[in-house]
């Protein structure tokens, strides 16, 4: 038997607004992929995560943790991990994401060169899904998962000085 697994991950964030002010969370949200495991020990092998608190969701493993970063900082956290922010294979994988009901931090980024779209791993995007993203102007480019749609009139957040989270929002 083969075992392969490779690692990826996002981030959400978690938002409370608490008189006329926006308080980001950041939380990490890791998950790995299955291959090539026979079923009773992927199923083993996932019931040892599940009672740890990772949510399992069509062969992957997530996670949810409090940790407060800039996207960089957080694709380089999990790349100590062994991970990455999470690149959208399907429909499906977006919506669950979504469900979290926060904005999803993605692996999407033109941070190498001006609107050519690359995900983590160096590839182009082939699936064009049919939600808002925002694009997070700071540093380097990124992308989050909108789950309310952001009116072009909010394109400015708030965040405490602490949070080096970011302070533009458009939709792309």
């Amino acid at each position: 038997m083969h075992e392969s697994i490779s690692w990826q991950c996002t981030i959400i964030f978690v938002v409370s607004v608490t008189l006329n002010s926006i308080i980001i969370i950041n939380i990490a949200v890791c998950y790995f992929l299955e291959h090539n495991f026979e079923g009773s020990v992927l199923l083993s092998f996932a019931a040892r995560y599940i009672q740890r608190g990772w949510i399992y969701f069509k062969h992957s493993l997530y996670y949810v943790s409090s940790t407060e970063n800039t996207w960089n900082d957080s694709r380089e956290d999990c790349l100590q991990r062994g991970a990455d922010l999470v690149i959208i294979n399907s429909r499906e994988e977006q919506n669950f994401i979504r469900e979290f009901k926060n904005r999803t931090w993605i692996g999407l980024t033109d941070a190498e060169k001006e609107q050519t779209w690359k995900w983590v791993d160096g590839t182009t995007p082939t699936i064009r899904f049919h939600t808002l993203f925002c694009r997070c102007k700071f540093l380097s480019l990124c992308v989050v998962v909108c789950s309310v749609r952001w009116p072009l009139e909010t394109k400015h957040v708030q965040t405490p000085k602490h949070l080096q989270t970011p302070k533009h929002l458009q939709s792309i």
